[in-house]
């Protein structure tokens, strides 16, 4: 889920509470909005610039260890206990929410859990480690990948000539999800008693759908009739009940007029666009290195050659998976395609390929990207050629408009570079019962192909029109039932963003419960960090001083309370340690705990902690 998401969920005192940080001012005094900049690349660098040490430590930990996985405070303390202190962990938390970076979410039983925007984890990506690209080498000789995250052109060049395709994608998401809306325009949906479609729905629907199913129990889906819808159908009809175009009801499956005529009058581009936000919504995996990977290949161009071995070199030179990670890379690889990429090569977005000297190296690049800039609409639109044979050649820049028009009154064939329809007796037939008259039918044909009807194409269309013998209104009826599309001056329609589509309910079980959470209203003061901090002397926490022994282990005890850190003097040396647990040896106490910064662990005896106070982060700190 992206900013414009948790925005759109929160109360507007607390937006108000987040423009009035100080960091944001200089742009919010010019009326830019937060959105505009959490996604403005030089904004956030000087952002980040002017977040604390504390800050940046704990973003970065959060960036490499966690990613956009919902998070609560035992969790972020099982990855902080090693390296800062819990009271260290527990300011930088509140501040980085305070400043929005990160949203606070509250369970019912009042706990809370953290989680980062998609596009801010995307963001941050590119500004803290935008030094490591310049690290990655290809076979320790040339740069693999440049500054900005993609390949530079002379490795570009030389992949392009060498690597042959393994996998060109599949048919197109936005093309099964068109014909599996004419699929259902044409046949009954109806539910069982038991609230499934029927069998031989699910075998017909099941035959058209380019898809396989391994693809999907990879990835590890859960829904509702697991036993009886196959894992495709029961993604692309999750993909048709989010989008609103297909309405679930008690007793059967309703395609939503105006909501299918709006998706049809956008460019598959568009299309594209939405069903990637959709699918990366629901399935952006859990694990922080498949999040790197997959927002490192959104930044990839079109038609631009990445390896695996790149990703994981990149991962390693971010410390993201370590030098001596327990999983081989072949293991790596094979969890990163059967979680992401394989999908995204079933909907047609990815292609595969190899070096044909070097089968185990494993290389990708987008045939479709969904998230690249849409073209402005210039009006042009391609045209269909009717065949003698009444075959019809469908260019891929025929709009869907035409496409579902064309679908009434000839039956689909296949698509892969071109699509190709059959009109026949039959398919004419279900054209006009649809409440399409002839002379419709024909004005359509002749207006949208390139070198008109052939003339006996003609002819036979309109001798079978007689043979039905019906008459020219007998199904005007039945437009009030179909989806007529109008395709002459068709304007193809801009996509609106929709936060909400996040939490509306799908097909399948969403991962990311949290979305059904309320979001924080208000954050605690730092003072409430510290329980009893009040009835501690401000001495404890200010002076630099000697005590007696019963106070000095008072003054521990309440530092591993706020599992916080001590500055301490003794035998001429200066330390701040982080206490662990007070141990007696020979009635002599020992403060055993971690050094800091070095994180070694250290042993004191009551002897060597002749001065000490505690450090009270975001209060009294200074030493």
């Amino acid at each position: 889920m992206n900013h414009a998401y948790f925005l759109s969920r929160m109360e507007q005192g607390f937006i108000q509470k987040l423009e009035s940080e100080r960091i944001y001012a200089p742009w919010i005094q010019q009326g830019k909005q937060l959105v505009y900049i959490w996604n403005h690349n030089e904004i956030m660098k000087s952002i980040y610039a002017q977040l604390s040490g504390r800050e940046r430590r704990l973003l970065l930990l959060l960036i490499t260890h966690i990613g956009c996985e919902p998070f609560d405070w035992p969790k972020l303390e099982k990855h902080t206990q090693s390296l800062i202190s819990g009271a260290e962990a527990r300011v930088g938390l509140m501040l980085l929410v305070k400043k929005g970076l990160l949203f606070a979410l509250r369970k019912s039983w009042g706990e809370q859990l953290y989680v980062m925007a998609h596009d801010g984890l995307a963001m941050w990506q590119q500004i803290v480690w935008s030094q490591e690209y310049e690290k990655l080498f290809w076979n320790g000789e040339t740069q693999a990948v440049n500054e900005k995250g993609t390949v530079p052109a002379a490795e570009q060049e030389r992949r392009q000539r060498e690597i042959v395709l393994t996998n060109q994608g599949g048919t197109g998401l936005a093309h099964i999800i068109f014909q599996s809306l004419v699929y259902m325009s044409q046949n009954e949906m109806k539910l069982t008693k038991s609230g499934a479609l029927t069998k031989r729905a699910l075998h017909k629907w099941k035959e058209g759908l380019p898809l396989n199913d391994d693809t999907f129990q990879a990835c590890g889906i859960k829904y509702a009739y697991m036993d009886v819808y196959s894992e495709s159908i029961a993604v692309v009809l999750d993909f048709m009940i989010r989008l609103e175009i297909v309405l679930e009801k008690s007793e059967e499956l309703v395609l939503q007029v105006e909501e299918i005529r709006h998706w049809l009058t956008l460019s598959e581009a568009e299309q594209n666009k939405r069903l990637y936000q959709l699918w990366k919504q629901l399935m952006f995996p859990a694990e922080s290195w498949l999040q790197h990977i997959a927002l490192l290949l959104e930044r990839q161009p079109n038609e631009v050659w990445i390896s695996t071995d790149d990703m994981l070199r990149w991962l390693r030179n971010c410390e993201v998976i370590s030098e001596n990670s327990f999983l081989h890379a072949e293991k790596l690889v094979e969890k990163l395609e059967a979680e992401w990429i394989h999908p995204l090569l079933a909907f047609g977005w990815l292609e595969k390929g190899r070096y044909s000297s070097q089968e185990q190296a494993h290389f990708y690049r987008w045939s479709q990207h969904p998230l690249a800039s849409v073209a402005i609409n210039d009006d042009s639109e391609g045209y269909l050629y009717i065949q003698p044979d009444f075959e019809v050649l469908v260019p891929p820049d025929v709009g869907f408009a035409v496409r579902w028009e064309l679908s009434a009154m000839a039956d689909h064939r296949h698509t892969d570079s071109m699509s190709l329809y059959q009109i026949t007796k039959k398919s004419l037939q279900r054209g006009i019962e649809t409440g399409r008259r002839i002379e419709q039918i024909l004005a359509f044909l002749k207006q949208h192909s390139v070198d008109g009807i052939p003339e006996h194409v003609q002819f036979t269309i309109e001798q079978w029109a007689r043979e039905f013998g019906y008459k020219a209104e007998m199904f005007d009826k039945q437009r009030d039932k179909s989806i007529i599309m109008e395709t002459t001056g068709v304007v193809v329609s801009e996509m609106k963003e929709e936060q909400q589509m996040a939490i509306r309910k799908g097909f399948l079980d969403s991962r990311h419960l949290f979305i059904h959470l309320e979001m924080e209203r208000q954050l605690p003061a730092l003072e409430e960090l510290y329980p009893e901090l009040r009835a501690v002397p401000t001495a404890w926490l200010k002076d630099y001083r000697t005590y007696h022994l019963s106070t000095r282990r008072e003054i521990i005890e309440k530092a591993m309370e706020w599992k916080t850190t001590l500055q301490i003097r003794g035998n001429g040396i200066d330390r701040v340690i982080l206490p662990r647990k007070l141990h007696e040896v020979d009635e002599t106490l020992q403060i055993i705990g971690v050094e800091e910064p070095y994180g070694n662990e250290i042993n004191l005896f009551f002897g060597d902690c002749e001065e000490m106070r505690i450090i009270v982060p975001g209060l009294y700190e200074k030493y």
